[in-house]
């Protein structure tokens, strides 16, 4: 039987992330891209705000569909000893209780955490300062400053597999 999972965002970087660690961990799987609201901000600032909009994601994207699991990924902004990091957190529903994992941090240039503490969305600060549509559908800022070492996909696949670990 397959295991069907949905997945709380039709970004293609989620979906490929998630893909790419269902695939790790389970043999016959399923997964459901379902458009969901995060209930956040478009900018999710702080572990608490990151979480709520990864939490929302997974609980709607259960309820949207017969599913055995949601799965939600919401990124944003940590402060961390004065500086700027981006990390992504995952929460997985089972439809009684959620797992947690988070993918690695990264540090956010200084131009463009400026641009974000006004106000600015991530994405929108990438397109004017880097001149790059569309980035967080794609390579991710990570993939911008890492020339593809690292792309957005990795961070969701990562975040995903460490949500998973109290499952396996």
């Amino acid at each position: 039987m397959s295991i069907r999972v949905a997945l709380g965002s039709k970004n293609p970087t989620k979906i490929k992330g998630t893909q790419m660690a269902l695939e790790k961990v389970m043999k016959d799987v399923t997964l459901i891209p379902v458009e969901v609201d995060s209930g956040v901000s478009k900018q999710p600032f702080g572990f608490e705000e990151i979480l709520k909009g990864a939490i929302n994601r997974a609980r709607r994207a259960f309820e949207k569909v017969p599913c055995h699991y949601g799965i939600g990924i919401e990124a944003g902004v940590v402060e961390i000893g004065g500086k700027y990091l981006d990390i992504h957190i995952c929460a997985i529903f089972d439809g009684e209780d959620y797992t947690l994992g988070t993918s690695q941090g990264f540090q956010i240039p200084e131009e463009v955490i400026k641009e974000i503490k006004k106000g600015e969305e991530c994405s929108k600060v990438v397109e004017k300062i880097y001149g790059i549509r569309n980035i967080g559908r794609r390579e991710g800022i990570i993939g911008y400053l890492t020339k593809n070492l690292v792309s957005r996909a990795d961070l969701c696949r990562d975040a995903v597999l460490m949500a998973m670990v109290p499952r396996l």
